[in-house]
C-alpha cells in the first residue's frame, strides 16, 4: 500500500480523479484534508500552535504551516441571537440581535430614517442601511457563535439572498463574508461557512440532544422550557398578515415580537446548555462546532487514526454488504395485559456499546478472523471471542471497544462532576455507534456486525428473563434493554429493596455465566432503574393480546409527588387531539390514584359520560384540532388519500410540514380555512373518546357505547 503526499489540495484532486479514470483502487480520498490533519494528531477542538504567528492583522494571529498538537480548552462562547422579519413579497422588515449585553431592533422606517433611534430600536431608510448597521454591530460586538431558530435554513439564507441582490457582501464573519450552501446531493440540510464564526440552529440542536415536544416550533419549545410564548402565535399565511399589519400601522409592536423571538432563542440556549453541549461534543468526536448529526463522521475521526496505526487502511466508499437483510431489531416480548401494582424496570445501562466491549465487535477485529488477515499486534493474547449470536472477533485487533470504553470513562467522570451536558453528549455518541455500523453511509458498513450486537442483545433479554422468573418473580414486559417485572403487593420501601436484590443478583450471574460460557469479562450492568407503583398495560385493540411499547404507570419524584407518565399512548403521540390526552390523563389520574377506592367505578362512569356530554354541547371545541406531519408532496398523495392531506390541499399555501386541521360535516377542514361547517361530533366521540375509555373501563366490565348509548336513550324522555 502506498501512501501519497500533496502539497496543496489542487494536486491531490488531479490525481484522486485520474485514479478513477483508470479505475484505480483508492483508499480513503473522500476525507477531507483539514480533517485528516487534525484526526492524525487527536485533535479535537482546542489546539495549541507551537511556532510563532507570523503577523497579526485586526486582533487575527496568522500562522504559516505551524506546528501544532492537540490541547484541552474549553471556551465559553459568546453568542448572538438573529431573528428576521420579512414579507411575503420579499421586503426586509427588521432584524433583532439579542445577547449578552445586547439588545436591538433595526427596523426599516422611511418615514423617520437613522433619526429614529433609542438603544434597543433603530430605525433606518433603506435595506442597504439596515444591513450596513447589522454588520457594524456584529463587528463590534463580536460574538463567536450566531443563534436562531431555524437560523441557516431561512434567516441567514434569506439574509445572504438579499445581500447578493443588493450587490454588498454579506459580511458577518471576521475575515471575510459568509458563504451558504443550500441543501443539494451531498448534504441534506443549509450549511453556514461563516470565517471566525459559528451558526447552531436551535431546531437542531433540540433534536439532537432529544428535547421531547409536540413539535419543534419556537412557540412549543419555549413554552414547554421556558413556560413563554411567542408574541404572535398564528402561523402560516394568518402570521404574515399579522406581521405586515404592524409593520404598517404599529413599528415599535413588531420590533417588541421580533426582539422577544431572538431572546425566547437565547434563553433556550442558556437553559438547556447547547452551546456547551455543542463545545462538548466537538472535544469528544472531532467534529466542526456546527457540524449537526454527523454519526459516520465522528466514527470515522475516532476510528481511523487506530486503524492506521493497526496497520490498515480503509475503504474509500462502503462496499456491498455480504450477505441479504438488514440486521434484526431489539427483542420485545409479548406482553401480559392487565393492572399491576408495584412494577419495577430493570434496565441494560447502555446496553449495545456494553455488548461492542464484551464481544469486542469490531469492523477489523471480525476481518481479521473472517479473511485470516495479519495481526499487527504485540498483545500476547492472540484468542477470539464468539459470543452467543454472531461474528467472531480477533480480541487484540479490536478498535471500537477501546474507543468506547474511552467515552464510557469520560461518561463517568462527568457524572461524578454533575455535568449533565457533557455527561448527554457522551451517551448520545456511544449510543451513535451501533446505528452508524448498520448504516449503508458507512465505509465499514456491514449488516453482519450491526446484527451481531441485536442478537447477542436478544439472548441477553431472554436470559435475563429465565433468570428472574426462575427466582420466582413475574416478568410482565420486556424491550430490547428492559425488563418489567411484577413485585406484588407491598410497600414502596420494601418491594424497591426487592428489586435492588433482583439486579444485583442478576448482575452477579451475568459475570460468572459470561465468563464460564463465552470466556469474557462482562461490562454489562443491569440497574433498577424506577419502579411504578401503579402500571397498566392496554391490550391491543379489539383484541385480548397485551399491546406491545404501549403502557402507563404512575412514579413518585424525589418529593413523593405522584406522577403518571405515558409511553407509546395516545397521550404522548403528536397526531391525538388535546380531548383526547386531557381525557386520557384524567381517567389515568383517576384509576392510579383512587385504585381500590369503592367509589372508583361510579366515578369512573360519571367521568366518561360527563366528558361526552361537554363535546356535544361544544363546551369541548378547542380541544378538536389534529396536528400530523406530511411525509411527501401533496400532489403525490393519489390512493387512499388521508384527512390530513386533503385538508393540507385546501389551503393557498403549504407553511411547514405540520398540517393543523379539525374534522366537520363536510369532512377535513385546515384550522386557517374553515368553511363554517359544523365539527362532526360523532367522529370525535367514536375516534378520539371511545377507543381511550374502552382501554380503561374494560377493566370494570363495561365499553364505552353501551355507557353513552344509555345515556342517550335517558335523554330521549
Amino acid at each position: 500500500m502506498d501512501a501519497l503526499y500533496f502539497k496543496n489540495t489542487m494536486g491531490f484532486n488531479r490525481a484522486r480523479k485520474a485514479c478513477e479514470d483508470r479505475n484505480i483502487p483508492t483508499y480513503e480520498t473522500d476525507i477531507n484534508p483539514a480533517s485528516r490533519f487534525l484526526m492524525e494528531r487527536f485533535i479535537r477542538g482546542g489546539v495549541a500552535f507551537e511556532d510563532q504567528g507570523v503577523r497579526k492583522e485586526n486582533n487575527i494571529l496568522y500562522f504559516s504551516d505551524p506546528k501544532v498538537r492537540s490541547a484541552d480548552f474549553t471556551p465559553q462562547l459568546k453568542l448572538l441571537s438573529i431573528d428576521i422579519e420579512c414579507s411575503m413579497e420579499w421586503d426586509l422588515y427588521s432584524i433583532a440581535l439579542y445577547g449578552e449585553g445586547l439588545q436591538v431592533v433595526l427596523m426599516i422606517d422611511p418615514s423617520h430614517g437613522s433619526g429614529s433611534q433609542t438603544k434597543e430600536y433603530r430605525s433606518f431608510p433603506s435595506e442597504r442601511e439596515l444591513l450596513e448597521a447589522f454588520f457594524s454591530i456584529i463587528d463590534n460586538y463580536d460574538p463567536d457563535v450566531f443563534i436562531g431558530w431555524n437560523l441557516i435554513g431561512f434567516d441567514l439564507s434569506w439574509l445572504s439572498r438579499k445581500c447578493k441582490a443588493l450587490g454588498i457582501g454579506f459580511d458577518i464573519g471576521t475575515d471575510g463574508p459568509a458563504n451558504l450552501m443550500e441543501p443539494g446531493q451531498n448534504f441534506n440540510q443549509w450549511i453556514a461557512r461563516i470565517p471566525g464564526r459559528a451558526a447552531l440552529d436551535g431546531i437542531n440542536m433540540a433534536r439532537s440532544a432529544y428535547v421531547k415536544a409536540d413539535d419543534y416550533s419556537l412557540s412549543t419549545v419555549a413554552h414547554q422550557i421556558l413556560g413563554r410564548k411567542k408574541l404572535i402565535e398564528e402561523s402560516g399565511n394568518a402570521k404574515a398578515a399579522e406581521i405586515k399589519h404592524l409593520f404598517h400601522k404599529d413599528k415599535r409592536e413588531l420590533a417588541r415580537y421580533n426582539l422577544e423571538d431572538a431572546r425566547l432563542v437565547y434563553d433556550i440556549f442558556e437553559k438547556l446548555n447547547f452551546a456547551q453541549l455543542a463545545v462538548r461534543r466537538t472535544q469528544l468526536t472531532g467534529l466542526a462546532l456546527d457540524r449537526v448529526g454527523g454519526s459516520v463522521a465522528a466514527y470515522d475521526f475516532l476510528y481511523l487514526p487506530r486503524l492506521h496505526r493497526k496497520g490498515y487502511v480503509a475503504d474509500t466508499y462502503p462496499q456491498p454488504p455480504v450477505g441479504n437483510g438488514a440486521a434484526p431489531g431489539g427483542l420485545v416480548l409479548d406482553s401480559q395485559p392487565g393492572f399491576y401494582c408495584n412494577v419495577a424496570v430493570l434496565d441494560f445501562k447502555s446496553l449495545y456499546p456494553s455488548i461492542i466491549r464484551t464481544f469486542r465487535v469490531d469492523p477489523l477485529a471480525a476481518d481479521v478472523v473472517l479473511h485470516k488477515l495479519p495481526r499487527n499486534s504485540k498483545a500476547a493474547s492472540r484468542r477470539t471471542i464468539k459470543g452467543p449470536a454472531g461474528l467472531e472477533f480477533a480480541e487484540d485487533s479490536a478498535i471500537l471497544p477501546g474507543i468506547i470504553e474511552e467515552l464510557w470513562h469520560e461518561r463517568d467522570k462527568a457524572k461524578q462532576a454533575k455535568d449533565g451536558t457533557l455527561s448527554q453528549a457522551v451517551k448520545i455518541i456511544m449510543n451513535s455507534f451501533y446505528g452508524v455500523l448498520g448504516s449503508q453511509g458507512c465505509r465499514f458498513y456491514d449488516p453482519r456486525l450491526s446484527g451481531t450486537i441485536t442478537r447477542i442483545g436478544q439472548w441477553l433479554l431472554s436470559f435475563s428473563r429465565e433468570f428472574i422468573e426462575k427466582e420466582g418473580i413475574r416478568v410482565i414486559y420486556g424491550d430490547t434493554d428492559s425488563l418489567f417485572v411484577y413485585l406484588g403487593e407491598g410497600e414502596l420501601e420494601t418491594v424497591s429493596q426487592i428489586g435492588l436484590k433482583v439486579s444485583a443478583s442478576l448482575n452477579r450471574y451475568l459475570k460468572e455465566e459470561l465468563e464460564s460460557r463465552f470466556n469474557v469479562e462482562s461490562c454489562l450492568d443491569i440497574e433498577f432503574e424506577k419502579i411504578f407503583t401503579r402500571f397498566f398495560m392496554p391490550t391491543i385493540r379489539g383484541q385480548d393480546k397485551g399491546s406491545k411499547k404501549r403502557y402507563a404507570g404512575l412514579l413518585m419524584d424525589k418529593d413523593g409527588k405522584p406522577e403518571i407518565f405515558f409511553a407509546g399512548m395516545e397521550s404522548s403521540r403528536r397526531d391525538w387531539t388535546a380531548l383526547a390526552k386531557d381525557f386520557q390523563g384524567e381517567l389515568f389520574e383517576l384509576l392510579f390514584l383512587k385504585y381500590g377506592a369503592p367509589e372508583l367505578k361510579d366515578e369512573m362512569v360519571d367521568l366518561v359520560l360527563n366528558r361526552q356530554k361537554q363535546l356535544y354541547v361544544g363546551e369541548m371545541d378547542d380541544k378538536l384540532v389534529y396536528r400530523k406531519g406530511i411525509s411527501k408532496r401533496l400532489e403525490d398523495y393519489t390512493k387512499n388519500v388521508p384527512p390530513h392531506v386533503r385538508a393540507a390541499r385546501m389551503l393557498d399555501k403549504l407553511d411547514g410540514r405540520i398540517v393543523r386541521y379539525v374534522m366537520t360535516t363536510a369532512g377535513p377542514e385546515p384550522v386557517q380555512k374553515r368553511s363554517g361547517a359544523a365539527f362532526d361530533y360523532d367522529h370525535y366521540s367514536e375516534k378520539q373518546l371511545a377507543p381511550i375509555a374502552d382501554m380503561v373501563l374494560r377493566l370494570f366490565d363495561m365499553d364505552y357505547r353501551t355507557l353513552t348509548r344509555n345515556l342517550d336513550q335517558l335523554n330521549l324522555f
